[in-house]
């Protein structure tokens, strides 16, 4: 069979990645804008998001989180020690083992999905009906779990053919499956917000088949293998172990959150959709980069060589650094504009896109570090370390609810969101520092000194934007009922300068990036 097995550089293949997600991300901020405008943020959206967090739960485990941790390096070393038909084997293997235990797991969490609304909305219960359609909504969308974890699995195993595009754009699937199904079937369901959550298996059934008919394509047959003591999987599960621990720490404070914004009527939604906001830049460069970064870092891992695999979590680094910190800039400056032109229809009023603005700014000042912590923990992955990012994980979700907490107390809801970025700059901080006890990394130097350059760019551009808004919002014509026309005035303003100041300081990731999209030669 054809060698299917492809290498690129890694700015060209986050490319790919970005542009891929770019599209997704954009239809997930249509399905946003659909969700608004059709239910606006009350007690049904509310009811809607906290149910999504039901099949979530262990989305991490079975999915994009423990399972990638496990499987893309074991598998990256069978592709590169004992040749692909051993890595396709071990893939089914892994199939197997998912299918079998997912079943009981959804049959369980249908079950219990009464208890387990009970303690991440318990808030709910003040407000006649919301628990009960938490419920109701949870356990329509509980098959969810098993759709996305197989789709990982094809994740997983594409990325490591080095194939990034179609994955990357696999998730578009699920926003286009929600927004056909809520703009087709709410006037004919009751109550209509289940809609969405028929949208979301939808989703997930597309998710799963654009994946394999690409691998099929590729002559790539993915068959379910039924044992469950193969010493490879075992020596997965074991590593996958460890983690389960963090990311039980995560979902709990996931819950804690919850619970502590239920109280609160709308609260859920109004973080909700600043979160979604938020994943719009992280999905773009921070997953982008840890995606096509954790197959090659598990290759330079297996085959021990050092020096390559410092130099690939460097770039990777520099590269989230220069996309990054002017996304934090836009977000925070411009929380307001971006969510009155995003949400602002329909049932979502001008008071609603307030609210999440704020929250959005507040979640925002962490964007630098969320990513940064996205490129870093592959790094660890790549080495079968799991253990030490689930410590560190265990560690931020205490800070984030111990935040949580008191900030509360001055903030209100929206104190959830500084305690998020508060705590995402103590993860990224104590990952950093566990990774460089670990591994000398000669480029940190230079690495410091692209860092001051970036953000004397970045604070730049946001003076710059400061000083202009007032004229903008006065002299220029809006198009569209929400400031489109001063939005796009803005974002344009921020990108120049940041771009030229990047220029003058001689940053050489702008370079690259030049390259890439063919405005310099090669």
């Amino acid at each position: 069979m054809k060698s299917i097995v492809r290498e690129e550089s890694l700015v060209k293949s986050t490319s790919k990645v970005s542009l891929a997600t770019f599209l997704s991300r954009l239809l997930g901020l249509v399905r946003e804008q659909v969700t608004a405008y059709l239910f606006g943020a009350g007690d049904a959206v509310d009811a809607f998001k906290s149910a999504f967090r039901i099949p979530n739960l262990l989305r991490d485990l079975f999915a994009e989180g423990a399972l990638s941790a496990g499987f893309v390096p074991i598998f990256s070393e069978k592709l590169k020690v004992s040749g692909k038909e051993a890595a396709i084997r071990f893939a089914g293997l892994v199939f197997g083992a998912l299918t079998a235990s997912l079943a009981l797991v959804i049959l369980l969490m249908i079950i219990f999905t009464p208890q387990i609304a009970q303690v991440i909305a318990g808030g709910f219960e003040s407000i006649s009906g919301k628990l009960e359609e938490t419920v109701l909504l949870g356990r329509v969308m509980m098959p969810f779990l098993m759709l996305i974890s197989l789709s990982a699995l094809l994740m997983g195993t594409l990325n490591s053919f080095g194939r990034f595009g179609i994955p990357a754009l696999a998730p578009a699937m699920l926003n286009l499956g929600m927004i056909l199904a809520a703009v087709a079937l709410s006037p004919y369901l009751q109550p209509p917000i289940l809609s969405l959550a028929l949208g979301v298996l939808l989703g997930g059934v597309g998710q799963f088949v654009l994946q394999y008919v690409y691998l099929y394509k590729l002559g790539f047959r993915l068959r379910p293998i039924f044992d469950l003591f193969n010493p490879d999987l075992m020596r997965m599960i074991l590593l996958i172990l460890p983690m389960t621990v963090g990311l039980a720490a995560n979902q709990i404070n996931i819950a804690v959150i919850t619970r502590i914004a239920s109280a609160d009527s709308g609260a859920v939604s109004y973080l909700d959709y600043a979160f979604r906001l938020l994943h719009l830049p992280l999905g773009l460069f921070a997953v982008a980069i840890a995606t096509v970064a954790l197959p090659r870092l598990s290759g330079r891992a297996a085959a021990g060589d050092t020096a390559q695999f410092g130099q690939i979590h460097t770039r990777g680094l520099r590269l989230g650094l220069f996309l990054s910190l002017p996304a934090m800039v836009v977000m925070v400056l411009l929380a307001n504009e971006i969510c009155s032109v995003v949400y602002q229809y329909g049932q979502f009023s001008a008071d609603d896109a307030s609210q999440t603005g704020y929250v959005l700014a507040l979640y925002s000042l962490g964007l630098p570090f969320f990513t940064l912590a996205r490129i870093t923990v592959p790094a660890f992955y790549a080495q079968k370390d799991t253990k030490t990012p689930a410590l560190i994980s265990m560690i931020s979700v205490a800070v984030n609810v111990i935040l949580c907490l008191e900030l509360r107390r001055y903030l209100g809801f929206s104190g959830l969101a500084l305690a998020a970025a508060l705590a995402g700059i103590v993860n990224m901080t104590l990952l950093t520092f566990l990774l460089r006890r670990r591994i000398k990394i000669a480029e940190d130097r230079d690495t410091l000194r692209v860092l001051v350059k970036l953000t004397l760019a970045a604070l730049t551009a946001g003076a710059v934007v400061w000083l202009v808004r007032p004229l903008l919002v006065d002299y220029l014509p809006t198009v569209g009922p929400n400031n489109l026309g001063v939005l796009l005035a803005l974002l344009l303003t921020v990108g120049l300068v940041y771009l030229l100041m990047c220029r003058l300081l001689r940053v050489e990731e702008l370079s690259e990036f030049a390259k890439v999209i063919g405005m310099k030669s090669k």
